[in-house]
């Protein structure tokens, strides 16, 4: 049986509620950028950091969001990840990155990303054996596109 994919509204208001719903809860990838910018990032580090018992994060998390000086898509996605590394750090909390990347929110794992990109004590060769799965899930979209 053949997967199809999905195609993402042309604006906001156009995103079927429980898309969205299933959006904030990190239960799919966006189809679109649309989606993406339309996800509430708050509702989904809370949604994601509660099923995984780490809802201890969500506060310091909130606190450097808003201690943005400019608050974009870019600058909020990267504070979670920055204060994500810091939790997984404060904590010893070596499962939960593991568990960030295999999440279907293509979102969550671009925080994922974003905690490998950000942690200093990882060597070069650490870092790209921690991307493995971004390029092999990359591999894997890119090839079945491609299967007829």
């Amino acid at each position: 049986m053949e997967k199809s994919k999905r195609t993402g509204a042309r604006s906001k208001k156009d995103i079927p509620k429980d898309i969205l719903m299933q959006l904030n809860r990190g239960e799919i990838e966006c189809a679109n950028v649309v989606e993406w910018s339309a996800i509430n990032r708050e509702i989904l580090l809370e949604n994601i950091l509660t099923q995984y018992d780490r809802v201890h994060y969500f506060k310091p998390t909130l606190e450097r969001i808003d201690n943005l000086e400019k608050k974009t898509i870019n600058t909020i996605n990267e504070a979670i990840g920055i204060e994500l590394l810091h939790q997984i750090n404060s904590y010893n909390d070596g499962e939960f990155l593991p568990i960030l990347l295999t999440i279907p929110s293509d979102l969550v794992r671009c925080w994922g990303a974003l905690i490998i990109g950000k942690d200093a004590s990882l060597s070069l060769g650490q870092m790209l054996e921690n991307i493995k799965p971004f390029a092999a899930r990359k591999y894997q979209a890119f090839c079945y596109r491609w299967t007829f």
